[in-house]
């Protein structure tokens, strides 16, 4: 595994297998693809209440269920604490999604 920078790359994922689901990922969701699209940063959303930044956007805090509405730029540097592997019948290629946490 290297542990060399490549922060310079694209990322991209190309899929050609069908994904068995739909999704919408409504307003703040839109925004956090963006951003990634547009500017190449990464978008969270903070609690008016808690503090908590939810990566990506909701619309709900989760412990204090207060509307979320503040939209803050995240940092470019992190920790990945935990990744899974996502499979669907019959798809030939896999992905680990991750969970992470700002340094």
């Amino acid at each position: 595994m290297s542990t060399e920078n490549r922060a310079s790359e694209p990322l991209q994922v190309m899929f050609t297998d069908p994904m068995p689901y739909e999704w919408s990922i409504g307003l703040y969701g839109s925004v956090f693809f963006q951003e990634i699209r547009k500017n190449r940063r990464f978008t969270g959303i903070k609690c008016p209440g808690c503090g908590l930044v939810y990566v990506p956007p909701r619309r709900v805090c989760g412990p204090c269920f207060r509307e979320l509405t503040e939209l803050v730029p995240l940092s470019d540097t992190g920790v990945i604490t935990a990744f899974s592997v996502v499979n669907y019948p019959g798809q030939t290629t896999s992905f680990p999604i991750s969970s992470t946490r700002r340094t």
